[in-house]
């Protein structure tokens, strides 16, 4: 019994050290944000990805004077916090600071030869932004990497940044538009319109509760099943593999959007796990484990 429960406490200290090393990032880093309200603005049709944004194009909502990338973040700030001017956040000028929900600088503003962008996520030194005003459009992704004291893909120096996400968010988006002083915070009931299976990508649609606004988001496919760790000790059922689940953008899939079941060990010293895909997925998933068929003796 004393080297079952020792054999059990180093298996939880294995699961541990594993799990540190899947999950692990820099204390900058941010897997995701847990911020609705950027999605919110990157979502709405009027300033997601490829929508047509040049030069010359001013804020949907604000009437304050820019035009280009620095009215795309104009309108992000207006939308999201209902703060006239980019410039109102908590100002910066140590890239090392940047975290979601900033937006940044480069370049000499007053000449014209600046950028304007926002960002949505840091990861390490990689950085997913929104941008206007990119080739004559809205350009999202994990396109900046920090680099010295500015990004590697832009040779201008970094100005400055503002922070946001320590205000409070205001989600005044169509009320706004539309000079209504009735802005409110969008409450969505969720419909599934599409369930994302692992060949195709799925859709859904939230609706406002209140004022009934609509837009529509892509449920990513699953593309990865796999165990934490390669073998585990499984004794009538009771320890069991840890999986983590991704999606085809790199995203992991949350727990309850899947089950798992697992069959007993057969002779050959090993069980089959099975990942059952609900809610806004379908499929399954079956995968093979090791097992210690002798937990009684530390190998």
């Amino acid at each position: 019994m004393k080297r079952r429960k020792l054999l059990s406490i180093l298996l939880a200290f294995a699961i541990v050290l594993g799990s540190a090393g899947i999950i692990s990032k820099s204390s900058h880093a941010l897997e995701s944000t847990d911020y609705d309200i950027l999605d919110e603005f990157i979502n709405d049709s009027r300033w997601t990805a490829g929508v047509s944004w040049g030069n010359g194009k001013r804020p949907v909502l604000s009437s304050y004077s820019s035009m280009g990338c620095c009215a795309y973040t104009v309108d992000y700030v207006k939308f999201c916090y209902g703060c006239n001017q980019p410039r109102t956040g908590t100002k910066f000028t140590d890239v090392d600071e940047i975290m979601a929900g900033d937006v940044l600088t480069v370049g000499n503003q007053s000449s014209g030869g600046g950028h304007w962008f926002i960002c949505l996520k840091r990861d390490g030194d990689k950085l997913y932004v929104a941008e206007g005003n990119w080739q004559n459009k809205v350009r999202i992704g994990w396109n900046y990497t920090i680099s010295g004291k500015g990004f590697a893909e832009d040779r201008r120096s970094f100005t400055a940044g503002y922070h946001y996400l320590d205000k409070t968010p205001a989600l005044i988006g169509d009320s706004v538009a539309t000079g209504s002083s009735d802005s409110h915070v969008h409450s969505y009931k969720v419909s599934v319109l599409k369930k994302a299976t692992f060949r195709q990508n799925g859709k859904l649609e939230k609706t406002c509760t209140e004022c009934g606004k609509k837009h529509r988001e892509t449920i990513y496919r699953p593309k990865k099943v796999k165990l934490v760790k390669d073998a585990a000790s499984y004794v009538n059922g009771e320890d069991k593999s840890d999986i983590i689940v991704k999606d085809e953008k790199g995203e992991i899939i949350p727990e309850k959007y899947y089950s798992i079941s697992y069959k007993n060990a057969d002779d050959n010293g090993k069980a089959t796990a099975t990942v059952v895909f609900k809610k806004r997925y379908s499929g399954k998933k079956s995968l093979k484990i090791k097992l210690d068929t002798n937990p009684d003796v530390l190998h």
